[in-house]
């Protein structure tokens, strides 16, 4: 195939923690702001991302279906980079950045569904749902470690940073564990498995049955994807649990992912889109990292001398996701606040001026 990946790391991650106490300050300190030439490193690396996002839309002067096919063929590629060679102590972000790319490869063949057909739409996103579980996410351990750092930076006026060491110096321990795992599963050849796997989903990309009118489809699919996340917002707004506001943050990043894709088609309106359903996303994500964050204090009593500094955490935790909730929902109402059949129309008048010949 070309290609060759590693099965076997070397080294092992270093542990690079300062003293706990001295580690609790200096994240409360970043998490409070950046400096200046941190800020300025943070916009160039967003500019280069955004860039890069550019590459995977559709283009005026591509057959609608070739141009669908190089976008899912480069969104693997990228992939397949991540996994070649990642050093040991960046291997956490590696398989990270990989699971995101998938969830956008996901996304495309979502938003491509009505012209791959259901059977081939639902194999394809099983096919890369389960690559990306086979490398687990060593990272998700360190969210919640810069969600406490954030929380802790964010309320340093109400709570006494200095009797969360013990909590943060236990959370810190189990994203190393962690990272460590991820390097064991490493060892044992599970980067060259998905590897393997992506390669195959590669190959079955120029396959995808794309010779019906792919503007339309693609119209169709867009549709479908703001019926879902109206309907999860629908029943977010009725019953605002973890679990139904973790499905809206779902399908906003279905949203997100596909306005961007489909963007050229309608510039204006699905720039908009786009945006709204990032800032949603995020929204929603910060809300799911508290709520990760607070079950992780609320099962290490042990961890707190005094039961007070555990019950004040808990209570500005709950603050901010009140509030991050309030804005969310708010968000949502604009974005998915017209009827399916009204969005449509204003979605897609245009497309094919604006978009390439259907042809592939």
């Amino acid at each position: 195939m070309g290609r060759e990946y590693p099965t076997r790391r070397r080294g092992r991650i270093k542990d690079v923690r300062p003293r706990a106490a001295e580690a609790t300050a200096a994240a409360v300190a970043a998490a409070g702001g950046l400096a200046a030439a941190g800020v300025a490193g943070v916009k160039r690396r967003a500019a280069r991302r955004r860039r890069a996002e550019r590459a995977f839309r559709l283009r005026r002067d591509e057959p609608v279906a070739a141009d669908l096919r190089r976008i899912a063929r480069g969104r693997l590629d990228m992939a397949l980079e991540v996994i070649a060679d990642p050093a040991d102590d960046e291997l956490p972000e590696a398989v990270h950045s990989v699971r995101k790319t998938l969830k956008r490869v996901r996304a495309t063949v979502r938003v491509a569904r009505p012209a791959l057909g259901a059977d081939t739409a639902r194999a394809e996103n099983a096919a890369y749902r389960d690559a990306a579980r086979r490398l687990g996410d060593a990272r998700d351990r360190k969210v919640v470690v810069d969600a406490l750092d954030a929380v802790l930076g964010r309320f340093a006026g109400e709570l006494r940073v200095e009797r969360y060491t013990p909590l943060r110096e236990r959370l810190v321990a189990e994203e190393r564990a962690a990272a460590e795992g991820l390097a064991r599963d490493a060892e044992r050849g599970a980067l060259g498995e998905v590897a393997v796997e992506l390669e195959r989903g590669r190959d079955r990309v120029a396959a995808w049955p794309l010779d019906g009118d792919v503007v339309a489809d693609l119209r169709a699919g867009l549709d479908r994807i703001y019926r879902r996340g109206r309907r999860a917002y629908g029943v977010a707004r009725e019953d605002p649990t973890a679990e139904t506001l973790h499905e809206l943050r779902k399908r906003a990043k279905d949203l997100w992912y596909a306005a961007g894709l489909l963007q050229p088609a309608a510039p204006k309106r699905l720039r908009r889109v786009r945006k709204r359903a990032k800032r949603l996303s995020e929204l929603l994500g910060e809300d799911h990292d508290l709520a990760i964050l607070r079950a992780a204090v609320e099962t290490r009593r042990p961890l707190f001398a005094d039961l007070a500094d555990r019950d004040a955490l808990v209570g500005v935790i709950r603050r901010r996701r009140r509030g991050l909730r309030r804005d969310a929902l708010a968000l949502a109402g604009k974005l998915y606040g017209e009827r399916p059949r009204r969005a449509a129309k204003r979605l897609g008048a245009g497309w094919r001026r604006r978009l390439g010949p259907v042809a592939a």
